[in-house]
């Protein structure tokens, strides 16, 4: 009796016992939640280890590699961005080689501007003049100049100075700037001329004897192709390769007879005539070549004039042309039209 009662007793406690066991693993099981086994849920492990458990760290990291991964996406972004601006200085080269691609066609012409101190400030301007050097028109420059404004200095020499621009890469003549008084003048003139026949501008090398009909109705014979001075002898010049260019007779001196100066002769008579006059003034002068794209040969010659009292202020093209031929100026070669 009492054995039966003892079994009785601890079946009763056994499902007192069992009752909330059970109970918890259904409401586990029911709502989803984590094994009543789990040891991490019943908090026997100090705090912080839970953040350690083989599991919950993978979830964890993953969680954290999600906010990783948004920081990698943000540094993908700034990869991106990274990217760009990498590809950004290339962008500006080629607008930088856009824009200077663009003052090779506006100007066509890197003779057009001196460098250095003398460079002008207005070289845009300048370069849209110079196009219209490209084209020599007989009915608008007869003797082979034509004035086209008023004078452009961004500086002024000293009395008696003379600049010689170096050639450019391709060996081309770039100007000659001067301040001519009556003493560079004199010595110039009083001077023996050097020879030049070992100096050969761009272009140089294809020259015969022709006839060209001149403006006065005279017809010039000799050479086609001229030595041309940037800065003449007469106005203290030298006989030195980056004071040459390969230029047509007419270029050179135009019909020039009897008080008919043209071509470069016209604006070295109006420095020579002015100093005579004022011999204690003195005269800016500048003489540019102007070029279309590579060739060698110039397509005409800008002269800027400014004399120290501001009568003499002008800039004057002159073409390197010649009436009856038709010139290539990337071979230096001319035949009859």
């Amino acid at each position: 009796m009492k054995r039966r009662r003892g079994k009785a007793v601890a079946l009763v406690l056994f499902a007192v016992l069992c009752i909330p066991v059970v109970g918890a693993c259904l409401l586990g099981l029911h709502f989803g939640g984590a094994s009543p086994f789990d040891t991490s849920s019943f908090g026997l492990f100090p705090p912080g280890f839970v953040s350690e458990y083989p599991c919950s760290p993978g979830a964890t990291s993953g969680s954290e590699s999600g906010r990783t991964g948004t920081p990698g996406a943000t540094s993908g972004s700034e990869s991106e961005q990274a990217d760009a601006l990498d590809v950004t200085p290339d962008s500006k080269s080629e607008r930088v080689g856009t824009s200077d691609a663009t003052d090779l066609d506006k100007g066509e012409a890197r003779g057009t501007s001196i460098s250095g101190a003398n460079e002008r400030s207005d070289n845009n301007d300048s370069n849209q003049r110079a196009i219209d050097a490209f084209d020599w028109g007989e009915a608008v420059a007869p003797n082979y100049y034509k004035v086209i404004g008023a004078a452009q200095f961004e500086h002024e020499l000293a009395s008696g100075e003379v600049v010689y621009e170096p050639l450019d890469a391709l060996g081309r003549a770039q100007g000659t700037v001067a301040c001519v008084d009556y003493a560079l003048m004199d010595a110039g003139r009083s001077r023996v001329r050097g020879s030049t026949s070992e100096l050969n501008p761009s272009g140089w090398g294809h020259n015969d004897e022709v006839a060209i009909e001149l403006p006065n109705g005279k017809t010039y014979h000799g050479y086609f192709w001229n030595r041309s001075h940037l800065l003449a002898k007469s106005l203290g010049g030298e006989e030195r390769i980056e004071n040459l260019v390969c230029g047509t007779r007419m270029q050179n001196v135009g019909a020039n007879m009897g008080g008919s100066e043209g071509g470069m002769a016209y604006a070295e008579a109006l420095v020579r005539d002015w100093l005579e006059e004022h011999p204690d003034g003195s005269v800016q002068y500048r003489v540019r070549p102007v070029y279309r794209a590579d060739e060698p040969v110039c397509r005409a010659v800008l002269a800027d004039v400014r004399s120290s009292d501001g009568a003499l202020d002008c800039e004057v093209i002159v073409y390197n042309a010649a009436k009856g031929y038709c010139i290539d100026y990337v071979a230096g070669t001319f035949e009859p039209v």
